[in-house]
């Protein structure tokens, strides 16, 4: 993931089995990336626990006509 990647490249390393949401506090914390970027994180990392989460996110209803 970008945010392991980021936090390597200041050599920081974190638990193996840490989330996503604890890297990009962490991202936060050290100052390596500006809010707008964050924001963007966050908002790929809601999306992907919602489409893991729920079967029918992302999916289109074909209509009858």
């Amino acid at each position: 993931m970008i945010a392991e990647a980021v936090l390597a490249s200041d050599n920081i390393r974190e638990a193996y089995d840490i989330k996503q949401v604890d890297l990009l506090n962490t991202i936060k914390r050290e100052g390596l990336a500006e809010p707008e970027m964050l924001d963007l994180f966050h908002t790929l990392r809601r999306k992907g626990n919602t489409a893991t989460h729920e079967a029918s996110y992302g999916t289109t209803k074909k209509r009858n006509n």
